[in-house]
Parts: C-alpha cells; sequence; structure tokens
C-alpha cells in the first residue's frame, strides 16, 4: 500500500451563508425602486414618503417572498453576502431552513425521499422548509444534522456597549 491509500479520506467543507442579500436603492420620480442583484424576478417600489426603517422592511419582504417562491418551484437559492452597503438581514430560523433546503436540493433529495430518511411525514417536511413557519430550533437542527450539515451561530457586536 502506498502513503495515499492509508490516509484518512479528505472531506470536502463548504460554507453557505444565507445570513444577508444586497440590494441597491435607485431613485425615481415617485419614490424609490429596490434593486436585489441575487433575485432579478423581485420588483419593488416605495413610495418617496417611506422612511429608512420601511424600505429595509420592504427589502426583507421582498427577498423572503422570493426566496419562498424558489422553494416552492425547486430552483437554486443564491448564497447570501453581508458585505455590500445595503443587505437584508434574514432571521436565524429562516437561515436554517434555507441552509436545509440547500443541503437537499445539493443531495438531490426530494422532500418525499427525505420524509422518509427521517421517518415522519412529507407534511412535517415541508413545514422544515416553510420560511413563515415557525419551526423548534431542535427540529431543525435534527434535521440538519441528518443530512451532515452543521449551522453555526454566530453573534456580532454592532456598535459598543454604552
Amino acid at each position: 500500500m502506498t502513503a495515499n491509500q492509508n490516509a484518512a479520506p479528505r472531506i470536502n467543507r463548504f460554507v453557505w451563508t444565507f445570513d444577508a442579500y444586497p440590494y441597491r436603492v435607485v431613485p425615481e420620480d415617485d419614490g424609490l425602486a429596490l434593486d436585489f442583484p441575487d433575485f432579478p424576478e423581485i420588483a419593488c417600489f416605495i413610495p418617496h414618503d417611506e422612511n429608512d426603517r420601511d424600505i429595509e422592511a420592504y427589502a426583507l419582504d421582498a427577498v423572503i417572498a422570493a426566496l419562498r417562491g424558489r422553494i416552492e418551484r425547486r430552483q437554486p437559492v443564491p448564497v447570501g453576502d453581508s458585505r455590500a452597503g445595503n443587505v437584508v438581514r434574514i432571521p436565524f430560523l429562516a437561515q436554517n431552513k434555507l441552509a436545509l433546503y440547500h443541503g437537499l436540493v445539493e443531495r438531490g433529495l426530494s422532500n418525499r425521499a427525505f420524509a422518509k430518511m427521517l421517518g415522519k411525514s412529507e407534511g412535517i417536511v415541508r413545514r422544515l422548509l416553510d420560511l413563515d413557519h415557525e419551526s423548534s430550533y431542535r427540529s431543525l437542527a435534527a434535521a440538519l444534522d441528518s443530512i451532515g450539515i452543521r449551522h453555526q451561530e454566530r453573534v456580532e457586536f454592532l456598535a459598543e456597549a454604552v
């Protein structure tokens, strides 16, 4: 045997993040348009009388709707990018659901096949992937673990405590 035959198999590790998606604010005559490079299907217009908080809420609603549509159509979900200027921050539970969906697609597992693998109903799997359903983190973590995905929690300090 050669040295390579005795070596442990190499495991490829990938880091997927679904924590944030960039957007651009484009001024128009009647208000603002939001442009999402990762989601060409989004058309979002905001009247001039909305404030910055409203813009962030519109942006989050638009991205969640686009992600929901991609999951329903079994289309790829883009990996997030939090390095851009304006970004939509995805809620923690939804990040985990996106990681689970991405993992299932990468492994070629249908909802039915995954449910069978878990010994659960397909309805449970659909709820785990439903961005609007309040799944328990424990159930989601177990589903992620079952396909070899480990989600690391990350805490960022955005401002210094006073």
